[in-house]
């Protein structure tokens, strides 16, 4: 029977993926359905909500017209919980009747991407994920192998559609960014031409909960001889690094080596591996943190993280655990 391990995966308290048809975090199945050789008593995987987002400027963005607009980038599913407010939006209508609000709001939504989808314009994904926030809107998205918003930006820098209507009209794209958006995307079109309206479609916010839960969860990390940190964003690893360290959870930096992990291991210490969702969020730990990140999933999907958390649980020697 392989040792107890807990991995917690510190993400968006709003940023479950889950659908109707399937209420459990997509994530922590993923990783359970992989991990085939732990059972529920030597496997414990959590999902901790670090920071909670709030929509902005949604009727804004609802009143917005798309003419003249050649496309709409989404680099979050944040970004597109947005863009379905929008789309709700009833303006200035009134009525006596919730029923009859109902069938104004269907009625306005179906008129509103009706507009959009005439309009032509192109939509961009930086994953499936994110485009799946939308799949109920049936639109084309371009792009969904990107992975990266850098590497979104040279699919659109090169898309051979967006170069036509360049050299036609223009290339405007509408971009919903949050408040803590880097540059990357925008500066890496405007090198090559394409103009972008920037308007934030969310604001990130503490989960002033997160501390809270992450003490329930001490008993876990204690009695575990593996512990797996999950990092989804460098926003959340910024908030929630002091708290897990107030904790006494020990974070490995990158002048730690295997040596020194086997060490504290047998004093009792859980040895703690970090994982990061993606390159973005790796650099961040690495370069601005100092922080010895294990490993990186190669796609920023639950089947990714669960391939890199299985990797790291079988390869690592557990000497000094009894």
């Amino acid at each position: 029977m392989p040792p107890k391990a807990c991995v917690l995966l510190l993400r968006t308290s709003d940023d479950k993926p889950v659908d109707s048809t399937n209420p459990h975090d997509k994530y922590e199945q993923a990783i359970r359905s992989r991990l085939t050789s732990y059972t529920s008593g030597t496997l414990e995987v959590h999902s901790l909500g670090v920071l909670k987002t709030q929509a902005t400027n949604v009727q804004q963005l609802a009143s917005l017209n798309p003419s003249g607009i050649s496309g709409v980038v989404f680099t979050s599913a944040r970004a597109c919980k947005t863009w379905n407010a929008a789309m709700l939006v009833r303006g200035d209508i009134k009525s006596g009747s919730d029923y009859f609000y109902d069938v104004l709001s269907i009625w306005l939504n179906s008129v509103k991407l009706a507009h959009w989808a005439a309009s032509g314009a192109l939509f961009y994904a930086v994953g499936k994920g994110t485009a799946g926030a939308l799949k109920n809107h049936q639109l084309d998205f371009r792009g969904t192998q990107s992975g990266t918003a850098e590497k979104l930006g040279d699919f659109i820098a090169a898309d051979p559609e967006l170069k036509k209507r360049q050299q036609l009209d223009s290339s405007l794209l509408l971009y919903l960014t949050g408040d803590k958006n880097r540059d990357v995307l925008p500066k890496k079109l405007k090198e090559v031409g394409i103009e972008l309206i920037e308007l934030q479609a969310y604001e990130t916010r503490y989960d002033e909960h997160f501390g809270e839960v992450l003490e329930e969860l001490l008993g876990c990390i204690r009695e575990s001889s593996r512990v797996i940190l999950g990092f989804f964003a460098p926003s959340s690893a910024k908030m929630a690094l002091p708290v897990l360290q107030q904790q006494g959870i020990p974070i490995p930096n990158r002048s730690q080596n295997d040596s020194h992990d086997a060490e504290s291991n047998s004093h009792g210490t859980p040895r703690v591996d970090i994982v990061a969702i993606g390159p973005t969020t790796a650099e961040y730990l690495s370069n601005e943190e100092n922080i010895h990140v294990a490993t990186t999933a190669s796609k920023p999907t639950p089947e990714g993280l669960a391939e890199v958390v299985d990797v790291i649980l079988s390869r690592r020697d557990t000497t000094g655990i009894s």
